[in-house]
């Protein structure tokens, strides 16, 4: 359950991303930066989650 959360997390910050890079050609450009704050904190989040878990299970 957690591989497939983790699978689905990280197809949302790829969409998210995608979704900024397409409303930034459109010229809105407000949009386009939150989605792209959004995205970058999403990942942040997710890569820190999964190395707390890899390091909880080593010890």
């Amino acid at each position: 359950m957690k591989t497939f959360i983790s699978f689905i997390t990280f197809i949302l910050i790829v969409a998210v991303g995608i979704a900024s890079f397409i409303l930034f050609r459109q010229s809105d450009y407000v949009l386009s930066a939150l989605l792209t704050v959004a995205g970058f904190l999403s990942l942040n989040g997710w890569v820190y989650f999964l190395h707390s878990e890899k390091k909880a299970a080593l010890q």
